[in-house]
Parts: structure tokens; sequence; C-alpha cells
């Protein structure tokens, strides 16, 4: 299990493979796990990235990634956790309209639960996790957790 935390502008981190599933036909069709380096908390909200895998041991255009973990929301009653792409554009896998940044949207309630993102990179940007008000916004935390280029 990877513990990273939220932080607000928080610069870009290392993602790299760290194992090769030896099953090449996962179900999710993610045989690479991939890491992230450590953040700090904000307010007392933290995200926990359980699981982050790609369908390449890079992180680049055309691959796909998923991000799943466990959410801790303090700091506002509820909010909206965001899979964001700073100054590059990935799309939600399923979605019809994509955003040409945004990878998936869960809109979660004060306490702890749990999310999952899968998502498509066309262009490398930061990739992030951001809480946003839900009553709308600029985001209150943000998690960095990739870099600008492979």
């Amino acid at each position: 299990m990877l513990v990273l935390a939220v932080s607000i502008n928080l610069g870009c981190t290392g993602l790299e493979s760290v194992h090769d599933s030896a099953d090449d036909n996962r179900a999710d069709g993610l045989p690479h796990e991939l890491k992230a380096e450590e953040v700090h908390t904000y307010l007392g909200n933290e995200i926990v990235i359980t699981d982050l895998r790609g369908d390449s041991r890079t992180y680049q255009p055309g691959a796909t990634y998923m991000v799943r973990g466990h959410y801790k929301l303090r700091s506002h009653r509820e909010a909206v956790l965001t899979q964001w792409c700073s100054n590059g554009w990935v799309q939600e896998v399923g979605s019809k309209e994509p955003d040409p940044q945004h990878g998936g949207s869960l809109r979660v309630k004060r306490g702890e639960g749990d999310f999952s993102f899968r998502f498509k990179v066309k262009e490398v940007g930061d990739l992030h996790l951001s809480f946003y008000p839900a009553d709308g916004g600029e985001s209150f935390a943000s998690l960095y957790y990739a870099p600008t280029s492979p």
C-alpha cells in the first residue's frame, strides 16, 4: 500500500514502474504497477493510493492508467474528488464527452471512502487528484503525482 496525503500546490513527483504482473492477462488489462513519491497533508484531508497501474511501464500518451485508493475528507461537509491533468489531456475510460483535462470525478461526504479512476492519457500533463467544494469553487487541496514528461 502506498500512502499519499493531500497537499496544496505540491510539485510533481516521479511515476515509475515498480512491479510487472506475472499475469499479463489481468482482468483490468493493466499489468504494470506504478508508484508515486511521498507528499504532505492539508487540513486533515488525506488520500491513500492503494493501487496505481498502467498498461505502460512509463507515463506516456496513449497509455491507460487506473488509480485506486481511500480518502479522508475532514475540512468540508461535502466535496468532489476529481482526477485532473493540468497542461495535458486525459479521458475517463467509458466517457463519451471528455473534458480535455478531466479523468473522472466522485462526489464525497465528510468521512472516509474508496475511489477508483480509470483514464487514458491523450497528451502528457500534470496528473493530480483535487478536492473541490461540492457547491462549486476553487480546489482546496490537490495532490500532484506524476511528471509532465516521461
